[in-house]
């Protein structure tokens, strides 16, 4: 399933607009319209993305709306490839609020077992979280952070510290 909607056609654009330190992108996609996806991954949905750049911060929220009354068996993981100007990836600080890691089977699908984890926040160095993780449930939503400082991405050389901000997306 990995990859599934990889530069899928079909996304309208329902709201791009910029706004006074940034912008917002919204875009839905109907996921029950494609035959092919559907043979896939026969579960009737629509995915709405919002992107908003405000400042320094990038928040993606990632909404999935069943076309059905069949539950949409379905988790996100986002891979931001993000690369800051000036600074090495070691260097950036990273905090990200997982309480769980998902355990993976040989076919790489969670086996439906978790194991408790907590990352330290802190310097990257050479550290990868390349796992499936679950972001606490309870209370507000969790945001997963990036900083750097002195970097001029985006290009903003009066801001000192960028951050990307990436909602949970698996409960």
């Amino acid at each position: 399933m990995h990859g599934l909607l990889s530069a899928a056609a079909g996304w309208r654009v329902e709201r791009h607009e910029a706004t006074g330190d940034g912008a917002v992108l919204t875009s839905r996609f109907d996921f029950a319209a494609d035959d092919v996806l559907m043979a896939a991954f026969p579960f009737a949905h629509e995915l709405v993305l919002e992107v908003t750049l405000s400042g320094p911060t990038l928040r993606v929220a990632t909404t999935v709306h069943a076309s059905r009354e069949a539950p949409v068996p379905i988790a996100f993981g986002f891979h931001p490839y993000l690369r800051l100007d000036g600074v090495e990836r070691a260097d950036w600080n990273v905090e990200i609020p997982v309480r769980e890691r998902l355990r993976l089977g040989p076919d790489m699908l969670p086996t439906g077992e978790r194991e408790s984890i907590r990352i330290a926040p802190g310097r990257l160095g050479g550290r990868t979280f390349d796992d499936a993780y679950a972001a606490p449930s309870d209370g507000p939503p969790s945001y997963s952070r990036v900083e750097a400082g002195g970097s001029s991405w985006p290009s903003r050389p009066a801001i000192r510290t960028r951050r990307c901000s990436l909602p949970r997306t698996t409960p």
